[in-house]
């Protein structure tokens, strides 16, 4: 599994894929900086309601392109290898892209806000554990958007998992069937986490949206859609041809 990793990796060599890892925080806390006594509320919530959802989808599209541009796959479907272990390769660079840029945004969000003596109310710990269960919770969206943009095309990408989850999330997370979408539960658990409304707007303690109960049970929900989707879309890959 290792050498498919490194693979898919040494593809995205001095690519623009790479450069996702460090632009979406960076451009998540540029604009968090808009409103510096909001810095670091604002920070966490664009990234987790409009920035996450929208790497993940840029990094599938990339990292599609890459092998679209060599004869749409057909050199892959043809080589003697094991396509869900490309597959699997493909999802667990996304994967750590992911973190690597999660990680960049904790530690932006801290060294900023100690250097031009921003207001911070959320520990550097609390925000590191934030930011894994964000990935936990988002973890589903990287095997369903690469699909997507296999499947058919970029455009489906962005408009299903980034522009229907972005309306879905803002549209339910408070609402009392927001469990019936997954692209709510990390905006969900980030109000218990991290006191934060989707909106931006701090939560009061004992706010309804806080419920630790939650936690496990969404962190479980979102580790089973993911595996699901994983060995779902993986057993597609394996099954296609070069035509």
């Amino acid at each position: 599994m290792i050498k498919y990793l490194k693979a898919e990796n040494l593809k995205c060599k001095r690519s623009f894929t790479k450069k996702i890892i460090i632009l979406s925080p960076i451009i998540t806390l540029l604009i968090a900086l808009l409103s510096p006594l909001w810095f670091e509320v604002n920070g966490y919530n664009f990234w987790y309601v409009l920035m996450l959802p929208g790497t993940i989808t840029l990094l599938a599209i990339l990292i599609n392109q890459k092998e679209e541009k060599k004869l749409f796959y057909r050199g892959v479907y043809s080589l003697p290898v094991d396509l869900k272990k490309i597959w699997y390769g493909k999802l667990f660079l996304i994967s750590i892209y992911l973190l690597l840029s999660n990680m960049l945004l904790v530690i932006g969000i801290k060294a900023i806000g100690t250097i031009f003596n921003l207001p911070l109310r959320i520990s550097f710990i609390k925000g590191f554990i934030a930011i894994i269960i964000m990935l936990i919770t988002s973890f589903w969206q990287i095997p369903f958007s690469l699909f997507l943009c296999n499947k058919f095309n970029l455009l489906w990408g962005i408009l299903i998992n980034f522009g229907l989850g972005t309306v879905l999330n803002i549209v339910l997370v408070d609402s009392s069937i927001w469990w019936i979408s997954p692209y709510s539960y990390t905006s969900r658990l980030m109000t218990v986490l991290l006191g934060i409304h989707p909106n931006g707007t701090p939560l009061e303690p004992g706010d309804l949206l806080i419920n630790f109960s939650l936690v496990p049970i969404i962190i479980g929900i979102s580790l089973i859609l993911a595996v699901g989707f994983a060995i779902l879309t993986a057993n597609w890959f394996q099954n296609q041809e070069a035509k």
